[in-house]
């Protein structure tokens, strides 16, 4: 065997012996990425095994920072993600029990009491909810805090100013009721002039301070902060009661100008009285406006994306004089379908106008 043939047979050698040990660790690093994936499924659904996991993690993956980051990258975000539907359905479920107290007490204060019950309980499995899943970055905790809790914050505001609202509405003459709704609206409106700053970081979604008003480790004392009656340092930052009270005094607001539109028909818009406003009633199946109002909630069409799922469903009953239900529970029905699509009448609808386009245009 000459010079060049034992250089040809050395380098196929060490090719063989390389490729050998590349094979073994691609199949450990495999390994290692599977059995990752399922411990991090078992730690995510059963808690009791969290000590095992950790033990596991230090015992069996000395590489886990190469192998297994893309695997907590494609199998744990995903999953912390979906704790904003839980949210969303959480708050669909309890306005569902909100409406139905409303429907079935009839007195005020026994009204208010069974409804203050239920918020405190929701409010309770969000605090439970945040023990059990901390945050994964400051992001998520700041979405919290200035999403998610006044959403359910704002309903205990409103129920307290809606009975005090009611309570005191005099029993006499409509100028003196005009003048009592005036009175309340008004009050409102020195509210949020007093604030205006802050609600004008509300009403246009800016995020530029959101770090030091929406963090629970920011110094608050430091801060020029409000009432805040949940005084609890693991629930609750300086600005997540004052958009809580936005929310229910903007809902207080519309409440008492349809109470004066009711009062003085005149107060409706002079174009509004030269046309009727034809009423129309929804014929086709209701999972069909399941699926237009979870597009338009999903894309923000509707109060600059701050519409929640369930406003929107229960104002698409009311203008079409329809019962749809609650929403989480609609939306299940799309999640299951096996045969048709998900989005089944927004493709129908999709292919319609497609065709009637392309009929215009063929003409």
């Amino acid at each position: 065997m000459n010079i060049e043939d034992r250089r040809d047979f050395g380098d196929a050698q060490d090719f063989r012996y390389n490729y050998n040990d590349r094979r073994k660790l691609y199949t450990y690093l495999y390994v290692c990425s599977y059995v990752q994936k399922i411990l991090i499924t078992i730690w995510l659904f059963g808690k009791k095994l969290r000590i095992k996991i950790r033990l596991s993690t230090y015992f069996i993956f000395p590489i886990r920072d190469t192998a297994l980051e893309s695997a907590n990258k494609r199998i744990l975000k995903p999953i912390k993600n979906m704790l904003y539907p839980f949210y969303e359905n959480l708050l669909s479920q309890q306005k569902e029990e909100l409406n139905q107290i409303a429907n079935e007490k009839h007195d005020a204060v026994e009204a208010l009491g069974a409804s203050l019950n239920c918020i405190r309980s929701y409010l309770q499995i969000l605090k439970d909810k945040l023990v059990q899943e901390p945050f994964e970055d400051e992001n998520a905790e700041i979405h919290f805090f200035k999403k998610v809790k006044p959403e359910f914050y704002a309903l205990k505001i409103f129920h307290v100013e809606k009975f005090n609202l009611e309570r005191s509405y005099p029993a006499s003459s409509k100028e003196t009721q005009s003048q009592y709704l005036e009175a309340e609206l008004k009050y409102v409106e020195r509210f949020f002039a007093s604030h205006a700053f802050y609600y004008q970081y509300f009403k246009f979604n800016m995020e530029e301070l959101d770090k030091q008003y929406f963090l629970r480790r920011m110094n608050q004392s430091t801060m020029l902060t409000f009432e805040v009656p949940d005084s609890s340092p693991d629930f609750s930052t300086g600005f997540d009661y004052l958009f809580a009270k936005f929310i229910a005094l903007e809902r207080l607001k519309r409440l008492i100008c349809d109470k004066i539109n009711l009062l003085h028909h005149t107060a409706l818009p002079p174009q509004a009285c030269l046309e009727e406003v034809p009423v129309l009633k929804w014929t086709g199946e209701s999972i069909n406006l399941v699926e237009i109002a979870y597009g338009i909630w999903l894309t923000g069409q509707v109060n600059n994306g701050n519409a929640s799922i369930s406003e929107i469903v229960r104002w698409m009953e009311k203008g079409f004089q329809v019962h749809i239900g609650g929403a989480h529970r609609r939306w299940v029905e799309i999640a299951r379908r096996k045969r048709t699509s998900y989005t089944k009448y927004l493709n129908k609808m999709g292919e319609l106008i497609s065709e009637r386009v392309e009929n215009e245009l063929a003409r």
